[in-house]
């Protein structure tokens, strides 16, 4: 193939024109970059605040459920030993009601339990100690003794 003849202004005005647009497009190229590039920073920025808020309301959330559980805890033990004082209230009233019907009633004091040559008399003596501790509330008991004498 022949080539045609291109004079030499032609030739520059060819080359820079292609240059120019060589040059637009990388110049073009760069600031998208760049642009993309700032959008890129700015989300992990907000993802970096947003992580610190997160974890803030975790600390936040912890610290509310262990403070809840504490008082759960407290109030649950609180409840039981409610339940007991006054189950043990209860038990001390049943006793002492048993102990004065056993002592009312002479039948019982005097009962012959099934023994053959000798007939026994059972005393049931019920002693009811109370260990009041008052500094602490947690610590009273009440110890039930049962003593059966044969004499």
């Amino acid at each position: 193939m022949s080539r045609n003849y291109v004079p030499d202004c032609q030739k520059d005005a060819a080359y820079y024109k292609k240059r120019f647009n060589n040059a637009a497009s990388v110049k073009s190229f760069r600031e998208k970059k760049k642009k993309a590039e700032e959008e890129h920073n700015k989300k992990i920025l907000n993802l970096r605040q947003k992580i610190k808020e997160l974890s803030e309301n975790i600390q936040f959330l912890t610290k509310c459920y262990q403070f809840t559980i504490n008082n759960l805890n407290y109030n649950y033990v609180n409840y039981l030993n409610n339940i007991y004082t006054s189950y043990n209230n209860e038990i001390i009233k049943q006793v002492e009601t048993l102990n004065k019907i056993i002592c009312d009633i002479p039948e019982i004091k005097t009962r012959q339990y099934g023994l053959k040559k000798k007939a026994k008399k059972v005393n049931c003596d019920i002693e009811i100690n109370k260990n009041d501790n008052s500094k602490n509330q947690n610590s009273s008991y009440t110890k039930i003794i049962l003593k059966n004498k044969c004499s």
